[in-house]
């Protein structure tokens, strides 16, 4: 269902052309103002985060021509604005939790806001983690089994349980440092 306005569109943006940048700011701020009245505060530093994905996304070409632009410009808008609104409640959470903490153990509060924030990090790696990893996890950490029981309950060699504990590990160090790397944490 291409669209050839929609395909000169997205070259011209992509160009850098600022009456099709003006085009799709105005989706994007209409987007907001109708749906997110409370993120208009936040509306310069929503549009930046918003117009950054949609250059990514159009230059890797994400956008299969199933909608119009203007409707993915849209979705993008949705998406960005829960992860923002997500990022809020998450912090004020930690905050809440580390002035609880702190104020009950007598730690040092930046030793507790540090291991605050590493802990949600580490909940965002086991959200995003694959459910198998997360499954094989749960047997090793918390039902405490060895490589040789969870090799006999799911069928496979022990060699076999070892290697998916070591890729999964992988993962999860990778998508760890990624977070800490860009500072993101969205579900």
């Amino acid at each position: 269902m291409e669209n050839g306005s929609d395909r000169r569109r997205i070259e011209s943006y992509l160009a850098g052309a600022q009456e099709t940048a003006r085009e799709v700011d105005g989706w994007i701020r209409r987007e907001i103002e109708i749906c997110y009245p409370t993120l208009r505060q936040d509306l310069d530093d929503l549009r930046q985060m918003i117009h950054g994905k949609l250059v990514e996304n159009l230059r890797a070409g994400r956008f299969q021509y199933r909608s119009t632009l203007k409707t993915y410009v849209g979705r993008i808008t949705h998406h960005t604005a829960i992860d923002l609104i997500r990022r809020r409640h998450r912090e004020r959470s930690v905050a809440s939790e580390w002035l609880l903490q702190t104020a009950t153990t007598g730690e040092h509060p930046y030793q507790t806001l540090a291991a605050l924030e590493e802990e949600a990090l580490l909940d965002q790696v086991l959200l995003r983690s694959p459910s198998s990893c997360r499954d094989l996890w749960r047997l090793v950490f918390i039902e405490g089994m060895s490589y040789e029981e969870i090799g006999r309950r799911l069928s496979i060699p022990p060699g076999t349980v070892k290697s998916r504990v070591w890729h999964c590990r992988r993962k999860a160090l990778a998508l760890l440092e990624r977070l800490r790397r860009t500072g993101l944490l969205r579900d």
